[in-house]
């Protein structure tokens, strides 16, 4: 099985990520290449659940942001595929209590 399909799996199984109950992709009008940059570097929604979840967070120019270092994934059951998560960066806005990255 590819390493993408195992994350997925883990992500399924982990009880920790489903306390999120909703996540929105937000387009900016300043980055209309969002999607496909994203794509492009195989970051898919549950590579993003685990960054929201396990990631360090902090405020970076008023966005609270989320990001995965080994540090933060040592003793996570993602700790083996931290080659492929290490530095992935989450930022999110909050517009009526929906979390959006």
């Amino acid at each position: 099985m590819s390493e993408k399909h195992n994350l997925s799996r883990l992500v399924q199984k982990d009880k920790n990520t489903r306390i999120l109950d909703i996540l929105a992709s937000t387009n900016f009008n300043m980055d209309r290449n969002h999607l496909p940059r994203r794509q492009q570097r195989g970051i898919n929604e549950p590579t993003i659940e685990v960054a929201i979840t396990y990631g360090h967070q902090e405020f970076i120019r008023g966005r609270l942001t989320f990001t995965l270092t080994d540090r933060a994934l040592r003793h996570t059951p993602y700790a083996k595929f931290s080659d492929k998560l290490r530095g992935i960066r989450v930022i999110c806005t909050e517009a009526h209590q929906i979390p959006r990255f």
